[in-house]
């Protein structure tokens, strides 16, 4: 007779992993993490690299908003209403 690894209660038919069958039930299964070659995770990575340029993208956006409206004010100072 051998125990359960978790919960050290003898069993009558071992399974390969080891674990009883309530306990293999009670085990949530490890996501898998795909890793590239040098050991990276390409998920994080990706999600990193999508909010990197998501702020990218709305620094440069506010930027040229803020440019078009300066260029704006600078021509209403500039501007001189003259009558026909």
């Amino acid at each position: 007779m051998t125990i359960c690894l978790r919960c050290h209660r003898p069993l009558k038919n071992p399974s390969i992993g080891g674990l009883g069958p309530v306990c293999a039930k009670a085990v949530q299964p490890v996501p898998e993490v795909e890793l590239d070659l040098f050991g990276y995770d390409i998920e994080a990575a990706t999600l990193a690299a999508r909010a990197r340029l998501a702020e990218f993208i709305d620094f440069r956006t506010w930027h040229a908003q803020h440019a078009i409206a300066e260029g704006f004010r600078d021509a209403r100072k500039r501007f001189v209403w003259v009558r026909p």
